[in-house]
């Protein structure tokens, strides 16, 4: 299979009328969802638990197995395998990454090809596997897509040459800075562009997942990049892998941003749903940890648990900055007692004993919510 030759933007084959509906509905949702956030007092602390399930899915599409929980288990003590502790690695790097934009971002930097490598460098650190990954660098050879053993004449998809990323890139970020057209279609371009390119040795996909919010926050679409898109692309794998690489295959531009649009406006009503959700288990906690506690720290109690809802006594004592261990201790106990939290790894000499808040990680892994949202 030879290198595919990708059509520079803008995209002139769209046909725009057929693309009104799916904007409406696309459009209409995420700015609702984006109403809900502007509401929100703390989204960060509030949608915690959301973007540790956005850096799981979007690596889980890449065959990442690890979860948010190995996450939280592995930032409490827990030890695991060299090769699933890079994989944590990667999750805990793909939300440092998404953080670091967002301030960048904010100081009104652009979202350029210096911020992507920067981006890229983040991820990648001490997370791969592949001497060849160059974390931070655009790749500098022939790489293909295809299943395990393939070679490049049986794989699926053959990225541009590496002696042309760099002018491809350099249109990718043209098209990015100009401000003109539609900004969610936009953002459908710009990712499934991003992904044709195919710029990195590894971590293409979750970099061009993160682009996603991204330039949609640069755009003014959302408040803040909290929009959890790869939900719907890892519910919808076989669908997603198929339109983008239905662009290469027949120039079908249009069936990959009817699907991005679609994506977007399942995927806001699910953020909504789940963000309601949460936002409620706030305020029914914030009054029952006040009743069961009795003290001054137990908002600082609850937007410990709300920020990692599996920890360990010695990190809630740090995280809380609560001075004593033993006031710690007893808040613990009571939340434990009163069936707020509950005690998966009793404590011992060597190590403390581990909690998890069993009704926020439910709702951040509700899966029937596509069924509930209709």
């Amino acid at each position: 299979m030879k290198p595919f030759i990708p059509q520079k933007l803008p995209i002139n084959n769209l046909d725009w009328q057929e693309l009104i509906g799916f904007c409406d509905g696309a459009s209409s949702n995420i700015y609702r969802y984006d109403g809900l956030l502007e509401g929100m007092i703390n989204p960060e602390i509030l949608l915690s638990p959301l973007i540790r399930k956005e850096a799981e899915l979007s690596s889980k599409i890449e065959g990442t197995q690890s979860t948010m929980s190995d996450v939280l288990e592995y930032e409490s003590g827990a030890k695991f395998d060299s090769f699933k502790e890079k994989e944590i690695q990667g999750l805990q790097n793909y939300r440092i990454s998404l953080r670091v934009a967002e301030d960048y971002l904010k100081e009104g930097r652009p979202l350029s090809l210096s911020l992507i490598k920067e981006l890229h460098k983040r991820l990648m650190k001490d997370a791969h596997w592949d001497a060849r990954s160059l974390p931070g660098e655009f790749r500098k050879e022939q790489v293909f897509i295809g299943s395990r053993g393939c070679n490049i004449e049986t794989a699926t998809y053959v990225p541009p040459e590496h002696f042309l990323i760099q002018e491809y890139l350099e249109n990718w970020e043209e098209f990015v800075q100009n401000n003109s057209g539609n900004k969610i279609i936009k953002a459908a371009i710009i990712h499934a562009q991003f992904e044709i390119i195919h710029p990195f040795m590894d971590g293409n996909g979750r970099i061009g997942r993160m682009i996603i919010p991204l330039y949609l926050y640069l755009t003014g679409v959302l408040q803040r990049p909290m929009f959890y898109i790869s939900e719907y692309f890892e519910k919808n794998r076989t669908e997603y892998y198929a339109r983008l690489a239905a662009i290469s295959q027949h120039n079908d531009w249009q069936g990959w941003v009817e699907f991005f649009l679609r994506a977007v406006e399942e995927q806001s009503r699910i953020n909504i749903l789940r963000a309601r959700k949460i936002s409620n288990l706030y305020e029914d906690m914030k009054g029952k940890f006040q009743k069961t506690l009795h003290s001054q720290h137990y908002l600082a109690a609850l937007e410990c648990l709300f920020k990692r809802p599996i920890i360990n006594g010695t990190l809630f004592t740090e995280k809380t900055r609560i001075n004593h261990p033993n006031t710690a201790r007893n808040i613990l106990n009571k939340l434990e007692k009163a069936g707020y939290i509950e005690k998966i790894r009793t404590g011992g000499a060597r190590r403390s004993a581990l909690y998890a808040f069993p009704q926020l990680l439910f709702l951040a892994n509700e899966s029937n919510m596509y069924n509930i949202s209709k």
